[in-house]
């Protein structure tokens, strides 16, 4: 039951992406991808030099983390999409 729940749960959040990737407005289907080419051109910035020298460590480990995140996240949502239209055949 709990994988049952689980799905179920997968499946509302992939509505919710669906959705947005559905939306009427170019920004609404497009905010996701688009933050997270922000956050890969700024660590790529960085690793580059062309960035401020005032950026710590730290926060650039963060950004790396938001990148590595939200590529994961796609990744999976991805094959969640998959499993989910599968089992609904």
């Amino acid at each position: 039951m709990a994988i049952n729940g689980e799905l179920d749960e997968l499946a509302q959040q992939a509505g919710v992406i669906k959705a947005e990737a559905q939306g009427e407005g170019w920004l609404q289907r497009n905010w996701r991808p688009l933050v997270m080419l922000v956050f890969t051109a700024l660590v790529v910035c960085r690793w580059m030099g062309w960035a401020s020298p005032d950026i710590s460590e730290a926060l650039e480990l963060k950004l790396l983390g938001i990148v590595q995140l939200g590529i994961g996240g796609y990744i999976a949502s991805r094959g969640v999409e998959k499993v989910v239209s599968n089992l609904r055949r």
